[in-house]
């Protein structure tokens, strides 16, 4: 949490002097309500986990607030995320005591907080007054520590923003991100107590906007978020989940 701090406060000194002389504030808040999907699976599991069943396959509460620069040719941006889903799991696993093999079983289950903190620095590659297309640069940062699958995993990501204002009053935007390097807690099986050491962090996520300006500063907006995550280590996928969901928001743009 501080390092993320940090950063926001060391990118908003170095970059919004650049980016202030013609820069738009857009600051929203929007939310998924309880109607957003929270899904997720362990899979590749070591040979004596013998059938398993541990997912998350429930409704999920995400809210999110948000603050965006956009200037020319900088545009910077950060939201912090919270929600909560439930995860369930049961099956048994074999360890081997004194040469003979002794079956346990599990039963779990999880309510899960979930949130994120997410920057992002852009530049514009194309544009004028009808469209704009963003290069970005992000970092993201998810708590998922209630989740043993999971725990916290950050990842440094590229993408793409683009915005279309089809009236003065319209507009459309769309963000897309993938990571290029990434970290996670290790992966533990819930009920086991067994760790699995995550060696590889693979996210993307989407995000889209539809937006309308009641007056020149307030505006309300429909979209749709989604996060997809894999956790990998020693050849083998520990987890896959997908957080998604539409959303609805309001803004206040200055």
């Amino acid at each position: 949490m501080k390092r993320i701090l940090v950063l926001v406060a060391l990118l908003c000194l170095t970059f919004i002097p650049a980016i202030s002389t013609a820069a738009a504030v857009d600051v929203y808040v929007d939310s998924m309500g309880n109607q957003g999907n929270a899904t997720g699976e362990v899979s590749d599991l070591p040979a004596w986990v013998v059938n398993p069943s541990i997912k998350s396959d429930e409704d999920l509460s995400l809210n999110f607030v948000g603050v965006e620069f956009k200037g020319d040719p900088w545009k910077l941006a950060a939201e912090y995320g919270k929600g909560d889903y439930d995860l369930k799991g049961s099956g048994q696993y074999v360890v081997w005591h004194h040469h003979r093999p002794r079956v346990h079983n599990f039963d779990y289950a999880q309510s899960c907080d979930y949130s994120l903190y997410d920057v992002k620095l852009g530049y514009k590659v194309l544009g004028n007054d009808k469209y704009r297309t963003d290069l970005t640069l992000s970092y993201t940062h998810i708590d998922d520590s209630d989740n043993p699958m999971t725990g916290k995993t950050h990842a440094t990501s590229i993408g793409v923003d683009v915005s279309y204002n089809f009236t003065d009053k319209i507009s459309a935007e769309l963000d897309l991100a993938y990571a290029v390097d990434g970290a996670s807690d290790d992966s533990m099986l819930p009920g086991t107590g067994i760790a699995r050491k995550v060696e590889d962090v693979d996210m993307k996520s989407a995000k889209l906007r539809l937006n309308y300006m009641f007056t020149d500063h307030i505006g309300a907006y429909l979209g749709y978020r989604y996060r997809g995550l894999e956790l990998e280590g020693g050849g083998a996928r520990l987890w896959k989940s997908e957080t998604s969901g539409a959303v609805i928001g309001v803004n206040y743009r200055f």
